[in-house]
């Protein structure tokens, strides 16, 4: 399924990036959305939030959406910086996806009204060493993230 069928803001977003309404503050590059993949990409600010968004060179349909501004904060509070436990009650390790260099798991998601609408964001996660934490670098959507539901 594509982001975009997953996340109705994503074409909202899009829609007003066509139209001129958003600016890409850098030229055109490519990002790295999967393993060993890559898709053109700028960055955009939306109501003082940086992302960077990535689109397929063909379709040009949405394939990735990232932030790691610290001004962006879930409808829980969750934002960049904070701290997440990765077991669960009973110290067994919770079920986390790689990506990206990145600790993602459906246990650390959350909409995000102001900016996105109900748009579901996952925190992007780096394990302290030697700790059962993880600490949100950022938020993202990916149509090639696959996470256990």
């Amino acid at each position: 399924m594509g982001l975009e069928r997953r996340t109705p803001a994503c074409l909202r977003l899009v829609r007003r990036f066509r139209r001129g309404r958003l600016k890409a503050r850098l030229h055109a590059r490519e990002c790295l959305t999967d393993i060993n993949h890559r898709d053109p990409c700028a960055s955009i600010k939306i109501k003082n939030v940086l992302f960077t968004i990535a689109w397929d060179k063909d379709t040009k349909a949405i394939t990735y959406l990232f932030t790691d501004d610290r001004t962006f904060v879930t409808n829980s509070e969750l934002s960049v910086g904070g701290e997440c436990r990765l077991v669960d009650e009973g110290g067994r390790p919770d079920d986390v996806a790689q990506y990206v260099g990145w600790l993602v798991t459906p246990k650390w998601s959350d909409p995000e009204d102001a900016v996105s609408g109900k748009t579901i964001w996952y925190a992007a996660l780096r394990r302290e060493a030697k700790t059962s934490y993880g600490t949100i670098v950022g938020f993202v959507q990916s149509r090639y993230l696959k996470l256990h539901q």
